[in-house]
């Protein structure tokens, strides 16, 4: 039986991170504890290493999530997806600064979950 993936949800808005963890429990995933800034991803994603981050753009703290994800990544590399309510052509080109795995435009639904799910465990 293949074990659960593990993910790390940064998102600064409780009720939405609430909301994420909740459908990921229903789509067999076992989220972690979230966390809404910056340097408490980097010490979560450091600490725990889970098998993938959804990161929202825009975070509590002096470091947004492309910054985050940059330091992350000088450390260990975790794919990333971004979350994002603003889908502007500036969000699209900060996150062209550093790889990650996908761009969602929030609110996220349980279908964009099921395929970052799906494309997870064929890569695991």
């Amino acid at each position: 039986m293949m074990e659960s993936l593990r993910i790390l949800v940064v998102e600064d808005e409780t009720i939405t991170a609430a909301y994420i963890c909740d459908e990921l429990i229903q789509l067999g995933v076992n989220p972690l504890k979230p966390v809404i800034s910056g340097s408490d991803a980097f010490h979560a994603a450091i600490k725990q290493k889970p098998d993938c981050i959804l990161m929202d753009i825009q975070l509590a703290g002096d470091m947004d999530g492309v910054e985050t994800t940059m330091k992350i990544h000088e450390r260990i590399k975790i794919p990333v997806v971004f979350m994002s309510g603003y889908s502007t052509e500036l969000i699209v080109e900060k996150t062209r600064s550093v790889d990650f795995m996908a761009l969602l435009e929030k609110p996220v639904t349980t279908p964009q979950l099921e395929s970052i799910i799906r494309q997870l465990k064929t890569s695991v």
